[in-house]
């Protein structure tokens, strides 16, 4: 049974098909709020142009790699995570920092939980394998045996999981992104601060937060092969 669960386990491929789903996803969302408060190459009177032709650029990357959206209609009630216009600096703090900062806050305590069931979950398996050990050579018990190679077997596979190391840099690093929005909003946080500061300082750590992360999940993505490549054209 261990290779079909290893196989989905180590399957590249959907992993690397959500990364760039995910990429894409929180590339737009920034954009979006850029576009809001009318900032850079969205201060002009071609701000909706520019936001559209953004928009289908990380849209067609992603696509070209086999990802289509899903359809997401805005109900005739509205959207509330639609950003009003003009943008206001409390409603950014509230609906774009502080929900970025529970994002963060809630990813930080999954990856540490995730990291103490693996490791609880091997060496659970571990001390079982051990007793199983103990018990068939004191009690002369030969359906002991078996066990004894599956315990151990789950044991490594708990403690080897190809993920557990990802989900340490992510808890690390969920956690620094909770305290660096924090200091962002500390500087803005009475409301009379300058919003395009505001968003440009939040939306650049946000961008590298991504682009960090993206560059750290996909270390473990295997390129193809230049002549596989070749031949698949």
């Amino acid at each position: 049974m261990a290779p079909i669960p290893g196989r989905e386990i180590s399957s590249v491929d959907s992993e690397a098909r959500w990364i760039r789903a995910r990429a894409t996803a929180e590339a737009i969302k920034s954009e979006c709020f850029r576009f809001a408060p009318q900032l850079g190459d969205y201060a002009g009177a071609s701000a909706r142009a520019a936001l559209i032709a953004r928009r289908h650029t990380l849209s067609d990357q992603a696509e070209r790699a086999g990802l289509t959206p899903l359809p997401d209609p805005v109900p005739s009630s509205g959207d509330a995570r639609r950003p009003p216009f003009p943008l206001t600096m409390p409603w950014y703090i509230e609906h774009r920092l502080d929900a970025q900062m529970r994002y963060y806050a809630n990813g930080q305590t999954e990856n540490e939980e995730g990291v103490r069931r693996y490791r609880v979950a091997g060496f659970a398996a571990a001390v079982i394998a051990a007793i199983l050990g103990v018990a068939a050579s004191n009690f002369g018990q030969g359906w002991f045996a078996p066990w004894v190679g599956v315990m151990t077997t789950l044991a490594a596979a708990a403690t080897a999981y190809d993920l557990l190391d990802r989900r340490q840099y992510l808890a690390g690093s969920y956690g620094a992104m909770v305290t660096r929005l924090s200091r962002v909003k500390e500087l803005f946080a009475d409301g009379t601060g300058d919003l395009p500061a505001l968003v440009t300082a939040t939306e650049d750590l946000l961008q590298s937060e991504h682009g960090a992360w993206v560059e750290r999940t996909t270390q473990t993505i295997t390129a193809p092969h230049p002549a596989a490549s070749a031949g698949a054209r």
